[in-house]
């Protein structure tokens, strides 16, 4: 049984990297969490964290993309 992560203590870069590589190759969240010596509440929060990080990383870039392609025809 894994001990508690008291609320507020930060996940370590170490742990994200464990759960998002350990997420890859099971595609589960118990087992990124298992390995990451977290909770799966906290994996999953940090996946979807990452998740929507990335997905605002591409939005920006679909932005800019479409602002010059606009632009060119002006």
């Amino acid at each position: 049984m894994l001990a508690a992560v008291p609320r507020g203590v930060p996940i370590t870069a170490e742990q994200e990297a464990t759960i998002v590589r350990v997420w890859h190759e099971t595609h589960n969240a118990s087992e990124a969490a298992r390995a990451a010596g977290l909770t799966e509440h906290a994996a999953r929060n940090t996946l979807r964290r990452l998740k929507e990080a990335k997905r605002g990383e591409l939005h920006a870039r679909a932005l800019a993309r479409a602002e010059k392609i606009g632009r060119a025809h002006v």
